[in-house]
């Protein structure tokens, strides 16, 4: 499964269930728990837990089955599915770097301009249209260098596929 440490995996599931379900799918990925154990285990009211676990659940990343108590209430215990969550963040990771492959290809294939006050960046063909003016500030617009962007994107692409 993908380190539930990953940038991606993060933000994946603060996505589904905010940054308190961070904690709530660490707590799940050792077993099977109770919304009781889980909110006691991460200081959270169990109507928050049942929050996210209902957002996760709903997204098919967890399951519960349902106990009844001699009391007549009934008890969820919930599970985590590893499988199905590390395919999601997978796809979205796969997903970020095509995004990333395009926005490098797009800014290694292009020539920026860019006014001196900065309001926006065009490309050749766009300058071009405004005869190299900026129509925000109608100062002219410079050659911006894109170096720095193009070699952080291929090194964050880099990073992405090494993990």
């Amino acid at each position: 499964m993908e380190s539930l440490e990953e940038p991606v995996s993060l933000d994946f599931i603060a996505g589904i269930g905010g940054i308190r379900a961070i904690g709530v799918i660490r707590a799940l990925t050792k077993g099977e728990r109770t919304e009781t154990e889980l909110a006691e285990d991460l200081g959270l009211t169990e109507q928050i837990i049942r929050g996210i676990l209902q957002r996760f659940y709903d997204a098919k990343l967890v399951n519960f089955r349902k106990e009844r108590e001699p009391n007549g209430w009934f008890v969820y215990h919930w599970e985590l599915y590893p499988e199905r969550l590390a395919e999601a963040i997978s796809r979205r990771k796969r997903k970020i770097l095509s995004l990333l492959r395009k926005r490098f290809e797009f800014e290694h294939s292009n020539h920026f301009f860019m006014c001196t006050e900065r309001c926006q960046r065009f490309t050749f063909e766009e300058g071009f249209e405004n005869d190299f003016i900026c129509p925000s500030c109608g100062e002219s617009l410079r050659q911006h260098e894109n170096e720095f962007a193009c070699q952080e994107l291929e090194d964050y692409i880099g990073r992405m596929e090494s993990s």
